[in-house]
């Protein structure tokens, strides 16, 4: 069904299932059947940003020749009518224009337009994994996102929250949490100093986050800009996340391949993502 009844999905992204759907009903190209794996048309993905008034349309499709149900079928051939469908769905998304509007339905006076669009054919019976290629028909390669006091690049196949807002708000409890987790810890590593009767003096420790599933980076990159934390160790399986990451580093002024012996972490670069 439409998405339209959906609190979470915004008007923009309702305003871009509309136009395609017509477009989609107007194909000779038929939808993909999941359960006999035939057909053409495969899925949808939209990404938004009100704050950067971007806008990012990845349309998941099978080979000219069909899904894989279509494989002994010698008469299924779509690379004429392809050819043809493909231009007319760019022409389609260069020329529309979405209007933004707020949650009661109050139009806030701007329309977002595709700044990014991709095709990705995929011959599998599921959903494509992380890496697999997509091809960038026009506008950026990246949707950007404002998140904090950070700026998120995100490409089609790297996870980024859905809800920035709420991001935001979790982010900032993870943040102030750990914050008096250093505290407390510090408090109590200076008081064992003191009663030991060190007399060199005491040496604070550097905080190292741990990063696990890290994405593109956001919650690592958040602590780091906000000063909770000393360095950022990232890891994740999605290589096109990773790379995000690397790049959310150096975007929001941590350099993850260079290291600065005046930062305090001894030359060690602040971000390391693998």
């Amino acid at each position: 069904g439409k998405p339209h009844g959906c609190a979470n999905i915004s008007s923009e992204m309702c305003c871009i299932v509309d136009v395609l759907e017509e477009f989609l009903r107007e194909s000779p190209l038929p939808p993909y059947e999941p359960r006999s794996h035939t057909g053409f048309w495969r899925y949808l993905t939209i990404r938004t940003s009100r704050r950067t008034k971007q806008c990012m349309v990845i349309l998941g499709h099978a080979p000219p020749t069909g899904g894989a149900g279509d494989k002994f079928d010698d008469a299924v051939d779509y690379t004429a009518q392809w050819q043809t469908e493909r231009e007319r769905l760019i022409q389609t998304l260069r020329a529309a224009e979405f209007p933004v509007q707020s949650e009661t339905g109050v139009d806030l006076g701007y329309a977002l337009k595709v700044t990014s669009f991709f095709l990705q054919e995929f011959d599998g019976l599921s959903n494509p994994p992380p890496h697999h290629p997509v091809q960038h028909l026009f506008g950026k390669t990246v949707i950007e996102e404002q998140l904090g006091k950070c700026t998120f690049q995100i490409s089609p196949g790297a996870f980024f929250q859905v809800n920035t807002p709420g991001a935001e708000i979790l982010y900032q409890i993870v943040m102030d949490r750990l914050a008096e987790f250093i505290r407390q810890r510090e408090e109590a590593r200076q008081a064992e100093h003191k009663s030991r009767g060190d007399s060199n003096e005491y040496q604070r420790k550097k905080n190292i986050l741990f990063d696990v599933c890290c994405g593109t980076g956001t919650i690592g990159l958040a602590c780091l800009k906000e000063g909770v934390v000393d360095r950022v160790v990232g890891v994740d399986i999605s290589e096109p996340a990773i790379e995000d990451a690397k790049r959310n580093a150096k975007l929001n002024g941590f350099d993850p391949d260079e290291g600065n012996s005046n930062d305090g972490n001894d030359g060690e670069p602040q971000t390391r993502f693998v």
